[in-house]
C-alpha cells in the first residue's frame, strides 16, 4: 500500500533528522565527554557488540547434509518436537508498546490488545494467536517460548521486525510420522539444527568465560530478590518527543548455570 509506505518512510526520516539534530547539539556542548554519557555509550556499545557476536556465531554454524538426512530419517520413524502457541503483540513503534504495557496494567485482556495493536498478519486474522509452531521457528521468540510456562508473559523482545511482547498459552510435544518429502522440509530442518547448535555454543562459551574469570553466584542474594509477574519497561526521553529504552533489552542467558555448577572441578 503506497500510503503505508509513504507514512513509514516519513516516520523514519523524521526520526533520523531528530537524532541528527540532537547529536549535533550534544557534540556542540561537549556532552560526549560527560561521565553519564560515557557510561551510557559503554553500556549500549556492549549491547550492540553482543548482538553482532550472536549473529556472527549463528551465521558461522554449519549443518552438514548427512546431519539433515539423519534428522529427517529419525523424524520419519516418529520423533517428538516441542511446539508452542502464543498470543503476540508485534510492533515497530515504541510508543505503541508503551501503550500496550500501560493498558495491561489497567487490566485490559492481552488477547484484546494483540488483536488491536499487532502488525503480524497471521495473528491479526487468528484471534491474536500464532498457531502451534515448533520452537525453532520465529527465531528467539520460539526458543524463549519453549522454556516458558503456560500463561507466562515475556517481552518486549527486540526482533528484526521491531519489538515483540508475547504470552505462552499452550505447549505440546508433537509426535509425528513426518512423511513430507526431504527436499520440502530441508530448510526447516537446517534452521532447527542450527538453533540447537547455537544454543550449545552460547552455553559452552559462557561456561568457558565463567571459568576464565572465576565467576561466582551469590546464591543468598539471588534468593532474596523479589520477583513479580508485572511487566515493566523504563524509557529514556530525548528531544522532540523521542524516547529509547533506559537500558538495553537483552536475551536471557541462564541455561549455562546448571551444567557449569555440575562440571567436574579443575585439577589444581
Amino acid at each position: 500500500d503506497n500510503n503505508m509506505i509513504m507514512g513509514k518512510l516519513n516516520l523514519h526520516i523524521k526520526r533520523f533528522i531528530e537524532h541528527k539534530l540532537l547529536s549535533r547539539e550534544g557534540y556542540r556542548r561537549g556532552l560526549q565527554n560527560s561521565p553519564e554519557v560515557q557510561f551510557q555509550i559503554k553500556m549500549w556499545r556492549s549491547y550492540y557488540l553482543s548482538k553482532v557476536l550472536r549473529n556472527e556465531m549463528l551465521e558461522n554454524i554449519e549443518v552438514a547434509d548427512d546431519e539433515l538426512l539423519n534428522y529427517y530419517q529419525r523424524k520419519n520413524n516418529g520423533f517428538a518436537t516441542t511446539e508452542v502457541k502464543i498470543i503476540e503483540v508485534l510492533t515497530d513503534d515504541l510508543d505503541t508498546m508503551h501503550t500496550v504495557l500501560n493498558k495491561l496494567k489497567e487490566g485490559i485482556d492481552f488477547r484484546e490488545l494483540a488483536l488491536k495493536y499487532t502488525i503480524r498478519g497471521e495473528a491479526k486474522i487468528n484471534n491474536g494467536e500464532l498457531g502451534f509452531f515448533p520452537v525453532y521457528e520465529y527465531g528467539e521468540i520460539g526458543r524463549i517460548a519453549g522454556g516458558m510456562e503456560i500463561d507466562d508473559l515475556y517481552g518486549p523482545l527486540k526482533v528484526p521486525e521491531g519489538y515483540s511482547l508475547f504470552k505462552l498459552i499452550d505447549k505440546r510435544k508433537e509426535e509425528s510420522e513426518f512423511t513430507a518429502d526431504f527436499d520440502k522440509v530441508k530448510n526447516n530442518i537446517k534452521m532447527e539444527l542450527k538453533y540447537q547448535k547455537f544454543s550449545k555454543v552460547i552455553i559452552d562459551q559462557t561456561i568457558e568465560l565463567a571459568n576464565k574469570y572465576s565467576v561466582e553466584i551469590n546464591q543468598e542474594l539471588l534468593e532474596s530478590l523479589e520477583v513479580t509477574n508485572t511487566t515493566a519497561v523504563f524509557y529514556r526521553y530525548l528531544g522532540f518527543g523521542g524516547r529509547i529504552y533506559a537500558v538495553p533489552i537483552t536475551i536471557p542467558n541462564y541455561e549455562w548455570v546448571k551444567p557449569w555448577l555440575e562440571q567436574e572441578p579443575l585439577m589444581p
